[in-house]
């Protein structure tokens, strides 16, 4: 373990091998996690997984492009259904940053046991799957349609730079 992570208050302290080095977390970490738990989930997030949400988000994502935060940022202040705008985004590959964290909220939820529901179908139902499969396949194409519309308009009516495309998403 390379380091030792604390949190009080509102306040992470990360313990190297040579200093303690304090990070503040603001409303904006914790809307953040909010919003992109609930695109996902369409419910509040568990305290537990908001708290690793953020800490993982500092720890991974503390280096990225100023460019590339404010426009994820300026995504989150002004889009609704963060949900649709993420899957067309990550399709045309726009905004690699909040797929990055879409992706990362999923791997953290998916080790939450209150969310263990959500993955897992317990029952052989072969019927029942067949139905959900088809049903979410629908939602993803209304989803995408949705999201191409938006990301076009993001791009026309708020002027907020999309077109970063260091990594893939």
């Amino acid at each position: 373990m390379s380091g030792l992570i604390i949190h009080y208050e509102g306040i992470i302290l990360i313990k190297g091998k040579f200093r303690v080095k304090p990070i503040h977390i603001t409303s904006v970490e914790i809307v953040e996690a909010q919003k992109i738990f609930g695109a996902i989930f369409h419910s509040q997030i568990p305290e537990l997984l908001a708290e690793r949400f953020q800490k993982a988000s500092i720890e991974i994502f503390s280096s990225e492009d100023p460019q590339e935060k404010q426009s994820y940022f300026d995504i989150l202040r002004r889009v609704n259904d963060l949900e649709a705008f993420e899957l067309a985004a990550r399709v045309f590959k726009k905004c690699p940053l909040l797929s990055s964290k879409f992706q990362m909220m999923i791997y953290l939820a998916e080790c939450h046991p209150e969310l263990r529901a959500q993955f897992v179908l317990n029952q052989d139902q072969p019927i029942l799957a067949s139905l959900i499969i088809v049903k979410v396949t629908l939602y993803a194409l209304y989803k995408f349609a949705k999201g191409a519309i938006m990301l076009a308009l993001v791009k026309v009516v708020y002027r907020i730079p999309l077109n970063i495309d260091k990594r893939t998403a």
